[in-house]
């Protein structure tokens, strides 16, 4: 005769099954959707997988990989053009071009569109992580997650700027432990990740400009609280990290004069006026509501943090937004940097209110 199961041991053994499959199948996180949410994102606001291919600039960095490559030297000398041959020029994204050529040669353009979506991937997933390390709060990070790659898709693009926005997005996860932990030796990490980037893409310096920006914001933050022994610890920490990242960042085939190029190359106004990417954003374009959201969002947290004296989050707030509304170009690093400000001013809002229904 088989043994007949009491009520007592099928409910033990149905919740010793539910405990495995807990254990043994992976349930997704957040951080899981954080990475697809540039792919929900780009078929949701844009004109799907063709919208990061068009750009002719696709086609002549991965030509310039593929010269590399075959030469073995990094061009010092325009070779592309037919009116100017032999003109002084700057491949200053050499090894994008590199990483370009070689993705194309194995998998052609559906790989390096591929290669795109795990670079917005990662890039998402930092804003996301950022923004829960500020607000601690799932929802609130998601949504303004979601939010940054809708804005930023104003820029998506098979090119190698892409690694900014990423990279910028490395930068503030590492200063926003330190400035919260104030263990300095996580900007250890920062010189090398700036040798990484000027030569992958010229926007190195927006790396430094975030080092800067959080140097001045915390020195400024403690003298205000009367600390100024620690403000001189901070303010040393933080300069003498953003003197090595400057003298790692002429690690790369021209040395000091590819400084002297982005400058002169973002300071021309023949440049400035003529490429639409550095223009101001269209407000009529069907992704711009979402930066218009994002900016609204952005300003109201810099006046709220304003009032608590967060200097940090003011500046980072006040000059992205700025830059944002000059050049189309800056949308993507404005979307990085303000998500952790504005996550943190919303936990802070929903706290206060949650306070004075209780007094109440």
């Amino acid at each position: 005769m088989p043994e007949t199961r009491t009520d007592e041991q099928e409910q033990s053994i149905e919740s010793a099954t539910v405990s495995f499959a807990a254990r043994h199948w992976p349930v997704p996180s957040l951080s899981d959707f954080a990475f697809l949410i540039p792919i929900v994102v780009l078929f949701w606001c844009t004109t799907e997988v063709s919208w990061l291919l068009t750009d002719s600039d696709t086609g002549w960095h991965i030509r310039t990989g593929e010269s590399i490559l075959s030469t073995g030297r990094v061009p010092a000398v325009d070779i592309f053009s037919f009116t100017k041959p032999e003109s002084q020029w700057f491949a200053w994204e050499w090894l994008s071009d590199v990483l370009m050529a070689a993705v194309h040669h194995f998998a052609g353009l559906g790989g390096l569109v591929l290669a795109s979506f795990f670079l917005l991937g990662f890039t998402s997933t930092c804003v996301y992580e950022n923004a829960i390390e500020e607000s601690g709060h799932r929802l609130i990070a998601i949504v303004l997650t979601a939010l940054a790659m809708a804005a930023s898709t104003i820029h998506w693009l098979v090119r190698p700027h892409l690694v900014t926005p990423l990279l910028a997005a490395l930068f503030l996860w590492i200063l926003i432990r330190v400035q919260r932990d104030g263990k300095t030796r996580w900007l250890l990490v920062l010189p090398p990740l700036t040798i990484l980037w000027v030569n992958l893409h010229g926007g190195f310096f927006v790396g430094i400009v975030l080092l800067i920006t959080y140097g001045l914001g915390s020195v400024a933050e403690e003298l205000l609280q009367g600390n100024g022994c620690h403000a001189w610890q901070h303010g040393r920490s933080y300069a003498l990290t953003a003197a090595a990242c400057a003298v790692a960042s002429l690690i790369n085939p021209y040395g000091y004069r590819l400084h002297l190029h982005v400058a002169q190359y973002l300071g021309a106004s023949f440049y400035l006026q003529r490429i639409s990417e550095f223009q101001s954003v269209d407000f009529h374009s069907f992704t711009a509501g979402y930066f218009e959201t994002l900016l609204v969002l952005a300003m109201a947290a810099a006046f709220w943090h304003l009032r608590s004296g967060k200097l940090v989050q003011v500046t980072l707030l006040l000059s992205w937004s700025h830059m944002a509304l000059f050049s189309v170009r800056n949308i993507p690093i404005f979307a990085v940097v303000a998500v952790p400000g504005v996550a943190l001013a919303l936990r802070e809002s929903l706290e206060h209110v949650r306070s004075q229904s209780s007094l109440r």
